[in-house]
């Protein structure tokens, strides 16, 4: 009598060795009859699919009309919003019996290009894709197209203008070429987004993961500005030029950019990729003053350097940098005995726009202000920018070729009506009023 052998419990994926795990691992089994539509030529039949991977399927048929190397479509979902068609090729037809009745089994490639290397995968894209350097990056879930109670998790291993790239484990089969798929994506500092796609035909095969591409279906703005912040962060070759050369959105950049301390001036005249800003005149020839009431600062966005200032504090009854370079002589009766701040020497990068980031550094700059208790920040600037900084909240205390700026910082702690009429300057009113209460900051 043969005894029968133990059955052999595997408590977890991980007992088993990883090299049997490779070699065992198979195409995904359906269990559940997956309806389909097969065309060709001038035929359409409704079969049930099975054994099924991102390079193929296979489903039975009664009739024996198919030919090898025939080209076929399969419709998955028809007369439904997630109908989508992917082509393939009769790889093989095998005659077999199911419950008596005689059958072919018919084997499908689907005409999808694989890759065995992801640079050789990313070398045949069209688009350039920034590759994230950091293991910060977006969390992606979703659905499992064909196991609805099942949730798949994606790894977002780069970025372009009109999609992602997504790795997944080759344990996973069920994501196939043209389909469609509905991602939630969370970026972490910004919010979660509904993201549909449509899965591009080219797949990479590289180790234990595969690779492809999900291309945005009319994705919102609000997304696209935030990938593109996020991917500023975290890919060193990205900066929000480069971006823009290739096709990206780049919004609001305030959760990339921030201020940092240098203990000397940045000198940036003799660097060609940096350039006086139009907030200062084009070749300034002032020495920042040096001393304790003197920060010299870099302004980055994200790892990379886009600017570089000094903010110098003058105290009351000292004089003014900006008014005895211009020699100025009309001028409020609060610069001698009051205490403000000043922008001198404001270089940037061609890497970025101003606008990328000029509000956050007014808004750090202010925050400055604030905890000093100083009346006032003071900027020169070229006359093409004096009615934007009026129109938020800047005053003229002195023109010539180069204007002069005053933004009194009672406006911010006072809720200025002209201000509040602006909500993104209304959003930071409310911070820095937040940041003075904390700090028993008095107008």
């Amino acid at each position: 009598m043969n005894e029968k052998k133990p059955i052999r419990i595997i408590e977890s994926l991980e007992s088993i060795p990883v090299s049997k795990r490779a070699v065992s691992r198979r195409p995904l089994y359906l269990g559940d009859k997956i309806p389909v539509q097969v065309e060709w030529k001038n035929h359409r039949i409704c079969v049930d699919l099975f054994d099924i991977s991102p390079r193929g399927t296979s489903f039975l048929y009664e009739g024996g009309e198919i030919s090898n190397k025939e080209t076929i479509s399969i419709v998955f979902h028809p007369a439904t919003e997630m109908e989508y068609r992917i082509p393939g090729t009769i790889s093989h037809k095998t005659p077999q019996k199911t419950n008596g009745k005689s059958e072919v089994r018919y084997g499908v490639q689907f005409q999808s290009p694989l890759s065995t290397s992801l640079n050789t995968f990313l070398s045949e894209q069209k688009d350039t894709c920034f590759v994230y350097k950091s293991q910060e990056r977006p969390h992606v879930v979703g659905a499992d197209p064909f196991f609805f109670e099942e949730t798949l998790f994606f790894t977002v291993h780069g970025v372009f203008a009109t999609g992602l790239l997504l790795e997944i484990s080759t344990d996973c089969n069920s994501i196939l070429p043209h389909s469609t798929l509905s991602l939630s994506i969370q970026i972490p500092g910004r919010s979660e987004f509904l993201v549909k796609g449509t899965v591009l035909p080219h797949f990479c095969f590289q180790k234990n993961r595969h690779y492809f591409v999900l291309a945005y279906d009319q994705p919102s703005m609000e997304f696209l500005h935030a990938m593109s912040e996020n991917i500023i962060l975290f890919a060193a070759e990205a900066t929000p030029q480069v971006l823009r050369q290739h096709g990206f959105q780049v919004g609001k950049l305030d959760h990339a950019f921030h201020l940092s301390n240098s203990k000397i001036p940045a000198d940036h005249k003799k660097n060609s990729n940096f350039f006086c800003a139009l907030l200062d005149t084009e070749t300034p020839s002032r020495h920042i003053p040096s001393g304790e009431n003197t920060r010299y600062l870099l302004c980055k966005v994200g790892p990379h350097v886009v600017g570089s200032l000094g903010v110098h504090f003058v105290q009351p009854g000292e004089g003014s940098q900006l008014r005895s370079d211009r020699r100025r002589e009309s001028m409020p009766n609060w610069i001698t005995d009051k205490q403000y701040i000043e922008i001198l020497d404001f270089y940037m990068n061609g890497q970025a726009k101003l606008i990328d980031f000029f509000f956050e550094l007014l808004k750090q700059v202010i925050h400055f202000g604030t905890q000093s208790q100083s009346h006032a920040l003071l900027l020169e600037c070229a006359p093409s920018f004096r009615e934007g900084l009026a129109h938020i909240g800047f005053e003229e205390i002195h023109a010539t070729e180069i204007h002069l700026m005053a933004l009194p910082l009672k406006k911010f702690l006072q809720k200025d009506p002209k201000m509040g009429a602006d909500m993104m300057w209304n959003q930071m009113n409310r911070e820095w009023r937040m940041q003075a209460a904390k700090r028993k900051v008095s107008p």
